[in-house]
């Protein structure tokens, strides 16, 4: 069995959550500065194997590009170039503003777009 990861990035803070390959629900793992992301993916790793890692990509509502689409690109870019993890990239749009309701951190914004996409995949995740 192995774990997916959810990312919720932003400037000053990431949210993380999990899910296993197996059960598929999302779980809020925590909450750390985008310096103390690498560590905590290396932390998440040695307790099992990660699969691949799911972004979350805040496109604006008019579904287009924004300045922090483009720091989000250019953060899954240096992850692809210092790392072998698989990474998908999906969008975020209202996961955010889902926790913010729920009165919860960027942790459940990460579970909601973790959760979101296996939804979405069904059995068939890796598509």
């Amino acid at each position: 069995m192995s774990m997916i990861i959810g990312l919720d990035y932003g400037s000053s803070k990431v949210g993380i959550a999990t899910a296993d390959s197996v059960l598929k629900i999302a779980l809020p793992y925590g909450v750390c500065s985008p310096t103390e992301l690498s560590v905590k993916l290396i932390q998440a790793s040695l307790e099992q194997e990660v699969e691949y890692i799911v972004v979350g990509l805040p496109l604006s509502l008019t579904g287009e590009d924004s300045a922090q689409t483009t720091e989000v690109r250019e953060f899954v870019e240096k992850l692809k170039q210092d790392s072998d993890y698989k990474i998908v990239l999906i969008d975020e749009r209202f996961t955010t503003s889902l926790a913010v309701k729920q009165g919860k951190d960027d942790a459940v914004a990460a579970m909601h777009l973790l959760q979101n996409y296996l939804d979405s995949h069904g059995p068939n995740i890796d598509q």
